[in-house]
């Protein structure tokens, strides 16, 4: 093919028309500078592609992480309601007029440790909170977030920023929980083994004997009440992140969804 156009070029050069030279030169120019514009818009044709397949995993990622934040958002908040429960039946228990002290000893003494899972024990929500960002970090630092949509890029910054405020927030509720309950139990033969020998549980009951009724069950009000405040407010942002999460699941799941879409062939087919 190019020496068939050499060949053309010569000719013409060789009958001395150069003004038909010049043009058909033009027009070389031209088809080569079409094929060159060409080849660039297939290139980025294909790296177009390549960047929304990479975003529609990326989603994916995505929303995999979500959903384990939101099984992992709503144990904790089911669990600190299950713990507001138990804490109103056992001020409930503790405020009685008929209530025997011996037994609301007991009760103290047990609940102390919230190991002992009895309707009257209070089991206390000190795990701190969990957060699956590892997806989105990558995303963040690799430069990733770049190839999404603008509107999207938007609301994914903006929620893991969220995301990550109310995590420190629920985290900090959960360290003042700690701190409550461990200045509590300074205050009383704490045992955190309920499992101890013979001779450990005699010394644990006479160390009980010496305790001040009275200031040991006004400290564990303080404790439960405490401990309800806190917990009302976990509830609070717990619930604010399901919703939260929910809307933002939905939202890439759409986006995922028109990605998915196959690509409609509307070329004529032949009838059969």
């Amino acid at each position: 093919m190019i020496k068939f156009f050499r060949h053309i070029r010569q000719r013409m050069i060789n009958e001395n028309r150069i003004t038909k030279y010049l043009l058909y030169a033009i027009g070389e120019i031209v088809l080569v500078v079409i094929g060159i514009l060409i080849a660039l818009q297939v290139n980025s044709w294909n790296q177009g592609r390549k960047d929304s397949e990479l975003v529609r995993i990326r989603l994916s990622e995505l929303v995999q992480d979500l959903e384990l934040d939101r099984s992992h958002f709503k144990y904790h908040l089911d669990l600190a309601s299950e713990e507001n429960h138990r804490i109103d039946s056992i001020l409930a228990l503790l405020g009685a007029e008929t209530a025997d002290q011996d037994v609301l000893m007991g009760m103290i003494r047990q609940g102390s440790g919230f190991t002992i899972r009895k309707p009257w024990v209070m089991i206390a929500t000190t795990e701190s909170p969990q957060l699956h960002d590892k997806t989105f970090l990558s995303i963040q630092n690799s430069g990733q977030l770049a190839l999404f949509d603008n509107d999207l890029q938007q609301s994914i910054g903006s929620f893991y920023s969220y995301h990550q405020k109310y995590s420190l927030m629920i985290g900090e509720i959960i360290k003042v929980k700690n701190t409550i309950h461990s200045d509590f139990v300074r205050t009383i033969p704490y045992n955190p083994n309920p499992n101890s020998s013979v001779l450990n549980a005699r010394l644990e009951d006479q160390l009980w004997r010496n305790v001040d009724h009275g200031q040991a069950q006004n400290r564990y009000i303080t404790l439960l009440n405490t401990f309800r405040e806190l917990n009302l407010k976990s509830i609070f942002f717990n619930t604010i992140r399901l919703e939260k999460t929910r809307v933002m699941i939905d939202e890439m799941n759409s986006v995922i969804g028109t990605m998915s879409e196959p690509e409609v062939d509307h070329r004529a087919r032949p009838a059969n």
